[in-house]
């Protein structure tokens, strides 16, 4: 889940990466070459809450590069979603077993009573191509444009409003869909009763029995081709086949531990033992949790600062305009009758 939310977290820095470019100002360009009344550009764009001019005058009456920049965002964000679609779909599957979806967004096979379709993250993941679609078609109607305006940008806009919607809706159903998984109690177990822990027990090897890692490599992949020809799973490893196994393989003697295999074997133990930076140790997940929360928090203020300086311009226009309507209003008599 942090995975995800480190590519969401990237997803929102693109935004507002695009929002810098979206917040400038195109008014008193004129048709495409400003105009020869005196007026102020960067009055207007301040009353209009951006940050700055679109300065050159073809240039902001020509350029649709902020609404492609924007879908692009939008694009990589809708993948992004749709491969976590993608992870709830499968790990909600029974092969899977690890999560169960809330009732209300999935609902009854037609023909298998026994079934549990995930449907709305089915249509999530699929309404993400709309996304690719809608930002393909506006790049390809402005790629061969002439400079200055041309009506092809008429059919531009439109595809960032659908992508908008789109990814709106999908990240609303996200919202209310992630706080209401029921985690299975039984992954843990799943865990253990698979393959696992095939690697660390090859680096215990390396680490404890002075085993290069290639050859270590090659005992560990053995037992496991004879594990699963015997239908057993890592649980049944034991200290005598991995040394004869070391023997056939490898032509080396080695005598391991039962409580070492059982250190690799044990789900619980396996991750609380990857504590490198970015690992899946509960200390390590703990600490970045903490960091994620933290950098949720700056950015909140960022958006919040962005939303307040809108609303601050917005009263600054409506107190210009009023102010201006009351110096220019004509003073009337008012004749007695």
């Amino acid at each position: 889940l942090l995975s995800h939310a480190d590519a969401l977290g990237r997803d929102l820095d693109r935004l507002i990466g695009a929002y810098a470019h979206v917040n400038l100002c195109p008014l008193g360009a004129g048709a495409l070459a400003t105009t020869s009344f005196p007026i102020n550009r960067k009055t207007t764009a301040n009353l209009l809450g951006f940050s700055d001019v679109l300065e050159n005058s073809l240039d902001a009456v020509g350029s649709r590069d902020f609404i492609v920049e924007t879908q692009a965002a939008l694009a990589i964000l809708a993948v992004n979603l749709s491969r976590f679609a993608e992870d709830l779909i499968i790990w909600s599957s029974a092969e899977f077993g690890a999560i169960e979806l809330p009732d209300e967004f999935t609902s009854t096979s037609s023909i298998m009573p026994q079934k549990k379709n995930p449907e709305v993250l089915e249509v999530i993941r699929a309404r993400a191509s709309y996304a690719l679609g809608d930002y393909v078609a506006a790049m390809a109607a402005i790629k061969s444009l002439p400079t200055t305006y041309n009506l092809d940008f008429q059919e531009v806009t439109p595809k960032l409003w659908a992508s908008t919607d789109n990814l709106k809706a999908s990240l609303a159903i996200f919202a209310k869909l992630i706080p209401n998984i029921k985690v299975s109690p039984d992954v843990e177990g799943k865990a253990a009763a698979g393959f696992v822990g095939a690697t660390e027990l090859a680096n215990m090897l390396v680490s404890k029995y002075g085993v290069a890692f290639r050859t270590s490599h090659k005992i560990v992949g053995a037992i496991v081709k004879t594990l699963i020809e015997n239908k057993q799973t890592l649980l049944n490893a034991a200290p005598q086949m991995l040394q004869e196994t070391a023997q056939e393989v490898a032509g080396i003697k080695i005598t391991v531990k039962n409580e070492d295999i059982v250190s690799c074997t044990n789900p619980r133990k396996l991750i609380e033992s990857y504590k490198v930076q970015g690992g899946p140790s509960p200390a390590e997940v703990e600490r970045a949790i903490t960091a994620r929360k933290i950098t949720l928090k700056k950015t909140k203020t960022t958006l919040n600062k962005l939303q307040e300086s809108l609303i601050g311009a917005e009263k600054t226009l409506n107190q210009t305009v009023h102010d201006y309507s009351l110096s220019t209003t004509p003073k009337t008599q008012h004749l007695k009758i």
